[in-house]
């Protein structure tokens, strides 16, 4: 029979591609492109096919993620860039529309989605562009009256440092004209003659299918990998080489193009079903664009409060605040759903923006014209904001009494909304700690982060122990206080992806107004290194961290290294090893509250300066918390196979079978992070309450969660396996447990009798 280590063992967490990021603004190199052969001889490469990969954003950006899309297509890499709801069309149904905002919500809470959309895949065009032998990522940037794209800069920046440990770098070609420079970037533009114009009266955007390219009939063309051409940014043709036959066969987002140019006319609901799918890639800028185009048509005003209303709702997603303050007000003659949106969002942009006195009137309408038997979820996240402007108003009252009635009508309502009971939960714990009721403000922050219990993301994980932080200081507990700030750090050096941090976090952090603004990673660091630093001087603990190694840290489910030992006290439990892995992060102040966590970890879990720690690793038990008390951290030793454990100043070691006996006796129950379980004639349906899609399971998860729904008493592994998965060996048997743990459907909890 094989041991749980080995069973373990068969599906090894690993790190593809993990590289170091920084403060310091990317330098690129640039040239002036004249020709193939020209730009041949500029880059030293024999075939520029074979050596290099393109992107065109010459003509702007006209899909999400544009140059990341046109490098994964040349390299053979599936990409789908499908990171938002479609805002405003195919969900333009307002009684379905609370389902998207509780996406958004959701979208929101887990940080800068772009950011990590951009970061997992350059991950994967290092190994491919390191097994191909690219050269250079060669893009030709906007000309003059185009825009670089949000999206595509932030990617550019990212992927800029990824392949500073290779020997590839990203060349701008610049053709007959350049837009500025963003200020993220060093760039020295050559100030040479622009190339000569070729017949360039018209040109269509980005890489093109080999087909089209042929059907421009031009010599200029490069074949590239995949069936795909691409012309010079010099190349033009007459706009009359666009006859319909052609026209018909462009992908949607190229007619979308040549629509806002003039030459072709697309109906209104094409236009705003595009507006849609470029939202939900995060081409936000586009979308507003399109939105924005739809605007000059000769149309009814009620299409035109519709347009207007899907253009509010996405600056609102996007926290553009400033814009929303500045929509337009709704005419006498619509809909009473129309008058309510448009009257919701200008007030939202205008709480937003320091103005509630302008934003009362307006909410006051929405109020009226929303009818909460007809919207009911909808109507509460109307009374949430209210109740924040009342707030802004210094009227207190009105504010909790607004919570009160969504908590009520919560209570009531057949259908549990888990955002929204989130952010009821919240905000009533931030009205409390304002009137300093701290006890009342602490039940229901734990009501709060309660729901996200097992599926905590990075921004939840820092969040909550932040809050608690807080609070413990108010009341004076500093030791409390302590172990929350020293937690909060840890967490943020264990992310690996700091710079996608949730905006509410972040700037809750930095104590600044909520905007579409993020935090810059060195400022959080520094003003986390602040509370940190006056949370030990609060319970006498000397510092002096200035020789500590600057240590990296990581999450147990992004490294391979040798996890040699566990040590945890009262409210913390980590994992140490010898080995050094590659930091995602490098900064002054992010290595500076490195170094002193480095140092208060050492005193607080009595590790000796002669142990050497080459990295920290961090087990949050599945979007729980770090192991906080001895149960806690045997339970992850066991997950992770880690035979040394150090808790306070006693020392355990356990053995392959002791790990498969307390692995048998731990208990199993459904995991409390799951909405509802639907039936089904074969297999059940599971329901999450917060991040996950729904999931139909397969055969084996499906009859343990059967077992499990029906069990009147807890069941331990052991009894699982018998009355479920007796068929299968105990290695395959325990293997499903595990997957279904990692997938949310299970909590398996090692019972302390058993030690």
């Amino acid at each position: 029979m094989e041991s749980v280590q080995e069973i373990h063992k068969a599906t090894p967490a690993k790190t593809h591609g993990k590289f170091t990021r920084g403060p310091e603004k990317p330098t690129f190199k640039t040239l002036r492109f004249s020709d193939w052969d020209a730009l041949k001889d500029q880059l030293q490469v024999s075939d520029l096919a074979k050596q290099c990969v393109f992107s065109d954003l010459s003509e702007g950006a006209w899909k999400g993620h544009w140059i990341l899309g046109e490098l994964c297509a040349q390299l053979g890499l599936d990409f789908e860039a499908s990171i938002q709801p479609e805002i405003g069309h195919s969900t333009q149904n307002y009684l379905r529309y609370a389902d998207t905002v509780g996406r958004l919500i959701d979208n929101e809470s887990e940080g800068d989605k772009n950011f990590m959309l951009s970061y997992a895949y350059c991950k994967k065009l290092l190994q491919a562009i390191s097994s191909k032998g690219i050269r250079n990522v060669v893009v030709f940037p906007p000309k003059e009256g185009h825009a670089w794209g949000v999206e595509n800069v932030q990617f550019l920046t990212l992927f800029s440092q990824a392949l500073q440990s290779t020997d590839c770098e990203i060349v701008f070609a610049i053709g007959d004209s350049i837009t500025s420079m963003p200020e993220e970037w060093e760039a020295a533009v050559q100030q040479t003659n622009a190339a000569n114009k070729k017949n360039a009266n018209y040109r269509l955007p980005g890489i093109l299918p080999q087909t089209v390219a042929v059907a421009l009939n031009s010599s200029d063309v490069l074949n590239l990998q995949n069936g795909i051409s691409i012309l010079p940014p010099t190349f033009g043709v007459d706009k009359t080489v666009f006859e319909n036959e052609i026209f018909e066969t462009l992908e949607d987002h190229l007619q979308v193009y040549l629509a806002l140019h003039g030459e072709h006319a697309c109906t209104i609901s094409f236009l705003r079903a595009e507006a849609g799918k470029r939202f939900a890639e995060g081409g936000y800028e586009i979308a507003l664009r399109i939105l924005d185009y739809i605007k000059s048509f000769n149309i009814s005003e009620e299409e035109r409060a519709s347009v207007v209303s899907q253009m509010q709702n996405i600056r609102i997603a996007l926290m553009d605040f400033d814009a929303a303050a500045a929509g337009e007000l709704p005419t006498d003659n619509l809909p009473d759903e129309y008058k309510a949106s448009l009257y919701q969002s200008k007030a939202w942009g205008l709480v937003m923006t320091n103005q509630p006195q302008e934003a009362e009137n307006y909410f006051e309408k929405a109020r009226t014209y929303l009818k909460p038997e007809t919207f009911p979820r909808l109507y509460l996240y109307l009374l949430n904001i209210s109740a924040l402007n009342k707030l802004r108003l210094g009227k207190i009252e009105t504010a909790f009494a607004y919570e009160k009635k969504i908590e009520k009508l919560l209570e009531e309502q057949e259908y549990r909304d888990w955002h929204i009971q989130y952010i009821n939960a919240i905000n009533q714990a931030r009205l409390y700690k304002k009137e300093r009721d701290l006890t009342i403000s602490e039940q229901y922050y734990k009501r709060a982060f309660d729901i996200n219990y097992r599926i905590k993301n990075e921004s939840d994980l820092l969040y909550t122990n932040f809050c608690f932080a807080q609070l413990e200081g108010l009341k004076e507990n500093e030791k409390r206080a302590f172990i929350y700030w020293l937690r909060t750090c840890v967490h943020w050096l264990s992310n690996e992806t700091p710079e996608a941090l949730a905006p509410r976090v972040a700037q809750a952090i930095l104590r600044k107004r909520l905007s579409n603004r993020s935090g810059h990673v060195e400022d959080i660091s520094k003003a986390l290194l602040q509370q940190l630093t006056e949370a030990a001087k609060q319970v006498g603990i000397p510092l002096d961290f200035e020789n500590e190694a600057v240590v990296p840290f990581t999450r147990v489910d992004e490294t391979i290294v040798t996890k040699e030992k566990a040590i945890g006290g009262i409210g913390i439990g980590l994992f140490i090893t010898s080995e050094k892995i590659t930091t995602h992060y490098s900064g002054p102040n992010f290595n500076e509250l490195s170094k002193l966590v480095l140092q208060l970890l050492r005193t607080v879990l009595g590790i000796s300066e002669e142990e050497t720690i080459g990295t920290i690793v961090t087990d949050t038990q599945f979007g729980s918390e770090l192991p906080s008390n001895q149960y806690e951290l045997l339970d992850v030793c066991i997950r992770h196979q880690v035979d040394r454990i150090q808790f306070g100043k006693q020392t355990y070691e356990l053995n392959v079978e002791d790990e498969r006996q307390l692995f048998l006796k731990s208990t199993v129950q459904i995991c409390p992070a799951l909405r509802y379980i639907e039936p089904g004639e074969q297999r059940v349906t599971v329901h999450y309450k917060r991040y996950f899609s729904p999931k139909k399971l397969a055969t084996e998860a499906n009859t343990v969660l059967r077992l499990l729904n029906q069990a009147s008493e807890t069941l331990s592994v052991a009894q699982v396996i018998e009355r479920t998965l007796n068929g299968n060996e105990e290695t395959e048997a325990i293997e499903v447990l595990i997957n279904m743990e990692k997938d949310r459907l299970i909590t398996i909890q090692y019972n302390p009798k058993s030690v």
